[in-house]
């Protein structure tokens, strides 16, 4: 070490006064050894003990969600009146449902098509802001086909409502498989689907 001659046996360290034992040289000074172990391992376990907590509170509000969409998914509604779908307090009411919508002249179905139109409302009890768009919506037909959204007439954009907040009636229109009489509509304003069964 530097400032610091040892002895040639290596047992004794000269200070600048006095020779002294070895051992005292390499002892750590300051804070004590045993003092700067406890204080580590007491930090490991805090972040283990942090970081068991976070995983667990964000499993179990995972699956929490995962159980609603899969009974929103499932046809099973916390809402009403039917048909609707209710995604953690933001509701849809499906107000009518038209299979064969018959729109004005300047809008026609492509060849062995027809035009749905569906009206639904919305209701916001949730506790934050919500919202509304009609790009959240597909058509499931009978034979299972998603249809996207199109336009026959009626058009609207979306809207942010805030908590007790209510939208509509609103049109969604889609083209679907002519002789079309039954489906579901699909809704997902949370990254998960919801479906509502229409007849």
């Amino acid at each position: 070490m530097r400032g610091r001659w040892f002895s040639p046996d290596g047992h004794w360290w000269w200070n600048g006064h006095e020779w002294r034992p070895a051992a005292e040289a390499v002892r750590p000074r300051g804070v004590p050894f045993w003092i700067l172990a406890c204080a580590l391992g007491l930090l490991v376990f805090l972040g283990v003990g942090t970081c068991g907590l976070m995983f667990t509170t964000t499993r179990s509000g995972y699956t929490g969600s995962v159980s609603r969409a899969t009974g929103a998914s499932s046809g099973v509604q916390a809402c009403s009146p039917r048909p609707c779908a209710d995604a953690g307090g933001f509701t849809v009411l499906v107000d009518r449902v038209e299979w064969n919508y018959v729109p004005s002249a300047f809008f026609t179905a492509e060849p062995g098509n027809q035009f749905a139109r569906v009206t639904v409302r919305f209701e916001n009890h949730a506790s934050n802001e919500r919202h509304a768009d009609p790009l959240q919506f597909v058509l499931k037909d009978q034979q299972g086909v998603k249809h996207a959204i199109t336009s026959a007439g009626d058009s609207w954009s979306g809207v942010n409502l805030t908590p007790g907040g209510t939208f509509g009636p609103r049109s969604l229109d889609f083209q679907v498989t002519k002789g079309t009489t039954a489906g579901a509509l699909i809704w997902t304003p949370d990254l998960r689907d919801h479906e509502v069964p229409l007849a």
